[in-house]
């Protein structure tokens, strides 16, 4: 299974390479969609994650980053450098008035878009392949992308023939690796579906709804697979891990190591796995035959299955044994529930503290200003906590299309999300210096801020009225903490 962290880092890594694509990729001055050759600068004896870069025109080669920012773009020249691209529709294609030369980027590729091509110039013959595709006669020429590929866009397209040195990242509603295609390095997607017929030097990371791997796919070392629906194919030269709601492996499907399907409702298996096959599914089946005709089915290892009935597994399935264990639902444990929820106080608990001493130790008199704090200011402060919420994200976006200022667009959003991060502890130190400005208590300062955080974190956790009380504590924190650090005395 695609673990919680790794879901996490492919999420938040897809975030940045939106952030960075829009604010890169905004510089007026270098809107440039054909390559001039006016630049005076050296040729670089080789490209960054490849081989020396070969041309026959020196005029058809850039010689520094280029950025582009228009409706509709095409890059077809060869680029000694990176390309930022936040467009509606970006084509990377080979120059076609020359016949013989691929294009280059020698660094990385940024980008941002409702459509990413990256084309080829393919021959196709007349007759189809099995799945009635037209098979190709050869490719003439292609891109080559010498480092990593960043991009988030609607759908993601790669063509026969295009290779990418580096790394994919991708964020997507639709991507589409086609045959002949090939990634040398990994592949980290989250998208809606995913068609993979190319070939991965590296290892697949991806979260999906829909995820289809024909013969052509090939990967070299794992894949993790987390999905809905998942039918593969081709070859996967390691292990396959996978979890997903419906599992089917086609007759063309090979694996060279192991087959770990962590949770499924439906396993429909055919093809080769030559070691060992571990399965937790509700249903499981064999699949022998397609259309009157025997295909392959067959299992080298051993194959360890958790199912809710027991079946019968054919030696001629299975050369290994086969080992059951009866599926039943996870009995709830309170005690495991009370102990993850209490595990959680101590978190927020920790959290606030180091928050408290951290604020106290490099701002010493942010904490003088709270004397003032009265209840029409906290609620004054909560409208204004709203608006920032609202707005803050709007003006980051302007700044980074518009140009008038990525940088400030780029700080602004980390103060803002800084902002979202320490609110809950904030919000509780409010309180805690609300309550000794109200009350005649005098318990410490420190026990009350402990004593305020847990039932804070209790009143959070209510069904639904929590959730609105830690909406409201976020908005007062953000606009009390805005308004106090303008606040000059």
């Amino acid at each position: 299974m695609l673990k919680n962290k790794l879901k996490l880092s492919i999420c938040i890594f897809a975030i940045i390479c939106l952030i960075t694509s829009i604010c890169l990729a905004t510089d007026s001055n270098n809107d440039i969609a054909t390559i001039s050759a006016n630049s005076q600068e050296a040729v670089p004896t080789s490209m960054e994650g490849g081989d020396p870069v070969e041309t026959t025109s020196p005029a058809d080669v850039r010689y520094s980053d280029l950025y582009v920012s228009d409706k509709e773009t095409t890059i077809s020249n060869t680029i000694i450098g990176n390309a930022y691209a936040s467009v509606a529709t970006l084509n990377i294609a080979p120059e076609s008035q020359n016949s013989s030369t691929n294009t280059v980027i020698s660094g990385n590729v940024f980008a941002t878009a409702a459509t990413v091509n990256i084309k080829s110039d393919v021959t196709y013959s007349d007759e189809t392949d099995k799945d009635g595709f037209q098979k190709i006669t050869s490719i003439n020429k292609s891109v080559v992308i010498g480092g990593n590929v960043f991009v988030t866009a609607n759908k993601f397209v790669l063509d026969p023939g295009v290779k990418i040195n580096g790394d994919l990242f991708i964020c997507a509603n639709e991507i589409v690796l086609s045959k002949n295609a090939v990634i040398y390095g990994n592949i980290y997607a989250v998208c809606n579906k995913m068609d993979l017929n190319c070939q991965v030097s590296g290892d697949l990371y991806t979260s999906c709804k829909n995820f289809n791997m024909n013969y052509y796919g090939f990967v070299y070392r794992d894949l993790h697979i987390n999905s809905d629906t998942a039918t593969i194919g081709g070859y996967a030269y390691r292990n396959l891990f996978i979890d997903a709601n419906n599992i089917v492996t086609t007759s063309n499907f090979i694996c060279s190591k192991d087959l770990t399907v962590e949770n499924a409702d439906k396993f429909v298996f055919s093809g080769k796995v030559q070691g060992n096959v571990t399965v937790k599914s509700s249903q499981i089946e064999f699949k022998t035959e397609e259309a009157g005709k025997a295909i392959d089915c067959k299992i080298s290892g051993d194959f360890n299955y958790t199912s809710k009935n027991e079946i019968e597994v054919s030696k001629d399935i299975v050369i290994g044994n086969s080992n059951f264990t009866k599926y039943t639902s996870p009995t709830p444990n309170p005690l495991k529930n009370i102990g993850k929820f209490l595990i959680n106080i101590l978190y927020s608990l920790i959290y606030t503290i180091v928050i408290y001493w951290v604020v106290k130790k490099l701002m010493p008199n942010f904490f003088s200003k709270f004397s003032n704090i009265t209840t029409k200011s906290m609620l004054i402060n909560l409208a204004i906590g709203l608006g920032i919420l609202i707005l803050v994200p709007i003006i980051c976006i302007v700044l980074c299309i518009t140009g008038i200022g990525a940088t400030l667009g780029i700080v602004l959003a980390l103060i803002y999300v800084i902002l979202l991060l320490i609110a809950s502890p904030i919000f509780a130190i409010l309180i805690t210096e609300y309550i000794k400005k109200t009350s005649k208590l005098t318990i410490n300062s420190f026990a009350l801020l402990v004593i305020v955080t847990i039932i804070l974190q209790l009143l959070f956790k209510i069904s639904f009225v929590g959730s609105i009380l830690s909406f409201l504590a976020t908005l007062t924190a953000i606009g009390n903490t805005c308004v106090l650090a303008l606040k000059k005395k």
